[in-house]
């Protein structure tokens, strides 16, 4: 049946139930468990039929470890308060399988580490108004996990270290409305090589100090990227990532230098985004110098063509050409003739204007050949009179060399 452990329950010292099978709920709400030694809660390897309940109050000092678990139900620790007092994490559902949703919800903390490495979760991951604080590590361990519906980190959300999304695997959304993720001049929150089947939401108040790492991520819908606050003080990595539909605003860029978009790929770009050349080419040039490449100009060029902004994806592909003599390290041969065709016929991208500087040097030519010949002295006169059909009367005087 169940097992309560709960409203005025309080262990000091171990409480274990190593590999326990439980046929109903397992039930700690409002228990009180330290350990100053080790693990306050150890269940490792337990099975639950029902849900579990470590929330309204309950308080762990020590670490719980529900390491390779199988829950029947909801794991919810909302208000619950799990601190480490040892090498361990304050709260483990490592290599876990969660058939409910996970709840680390309404004032929920854990102080040292909350890892969900691996596990398998059916519903969703809430961890709306959750703080999570581990400055010196990971402060939510997300790596391999495989969550069926969505992950949300968001309305009130606190992370204090880094928050490790990376191999995971979303079923739906990554949610981050408003959430704050602080780990300065680290990674605030890494999700490299993430499968997301959704969405992804940095925004509404979304705050990263930090790195926000989305190397080989695949966004199956949109990324968004708009009302983030105090974006000058995030680094946005989008490398070799693939997106279908890129949403942004120019008040959530970060700071130049701070972007790094090699190898992305995206398939269009939201109408409420910025859609002019000016200001994309503003977006491009926030990368660092240092790590120019042609592919990001190239995948702007062609996601504009493609949704009829044609004039914008031309001078998408002026500014490369400009940008590479600029921050391309081309020799000085080749940085000369970069020059000479950008201010004639802009890189081959306006052939027309071959057209006017013809006419222009064939009517500068006439004008000036005509003065020359008609004016007073002449200036000019011709070799071959009988080419030009005159009278051998007025045949210049010739003049010898002498």
């Amino acid at each position: 049946g169940d097992v309560h452990l709960s409203n005025r329950f309080k262990a000091t010292g171990g409480v274990l139930l190593l590999r326990a099978t439980i046929g109903g709920f397992f039930n700690c709400i409002n228990g009180k468990f330290k350990n100053p030694q080790g693990l306050a809660l150890s269940a490792a390897g337990i099975e639950v039929k029902g849900f579990v309940f470590l929330s309204n109050g309950f308080k762990a000092a020590g670490g719980v470890s529900l390491l390779g678990a199988t829950i029947g139900g909801v794991l919810n620790c909302a208000n619950g308060t799990f601190e480490k007092l040892e090498a361990a994490d304050a709260l483990s559902v490592s290599s876990a399988e969660i058939r409910g949703d996970v709840n680390l919800i309404s004032c929920f903390k854990g102080t040292g580490g909350v890892s969900l490495s691996g596990a398998t979760i059916s519903g969703n991951l809430n961890c709306r108004g959750g703080v999570f604080d581990n400055p010196e590590g990971l402060a939510l361990n997300l790596q391999g996990a495989e969550i069926k519906g969505n992950v949300n980190l968001d309305d009130g959300f606190k992370a204090t270290g880094c928050v490790w999304l990376l191999g995971a695997n979303i079923g739906r959304n990554l949610n981050c409305h408003g959430g704050v993720f602080d780990n300065p001049e680290k990674y605030a929150l890494r999700a490299e090589g993430a499968e997301i089947k959704g969405s992804v939401f940095l925004s509404n108040g979304f705050k990263a100090r930090g790195a926000v790492d989305l190397t080989f991520a695949t966004i199956d819908d949109v990324f968004q990227l708009r009302k983030v606050q105090d974006p000058h003080e995030m680094k946005l990595i989008l490398r070799l990532a693939t997106i279908r539909k890129l949403f942004d605003q120019t008040d959530s860029w970060p700071r130049p230098n701070n972007l790094f978009l090699d190898g992305l790929v995206y398939n269009q770009i939201d109408r409420d985004s910025p859609l002019d050349s000016k200001s994309r080419l503003q977006w491009i040039r926030l990368q660092p110098a240092v790590s120019f490449s042609l592919q990001p100009y190239k995948q702007l060029a062609q996601v504009l063509k493609g949704i009829g902004h044609e004039q914008a994806a031309t001078e998408i592909l002026i500014g490369q050409t400009e940008d590479r003599r600029r921050y391309g390290r081309l020799n000085k041969i080749s940085w000369l003739w970069n020059l000479l065709l950008g201010a004639t016929i802009a890189h081959g991208y306006h052939p027309h204007r071959a057209l006017y500087f013809a006419l222009g040097f064939i009517v500068s030519g006439t004008l000036l050949f005509s003065w020359g010949y008609s004016g007073s002295p002449k200036l000019i006169s011709p070799s071959h009179v009988d080419t030009f059909g005159l009278p051998s009367s007025s045949q210049p005087r010739q003049v010898s060399e002498d």
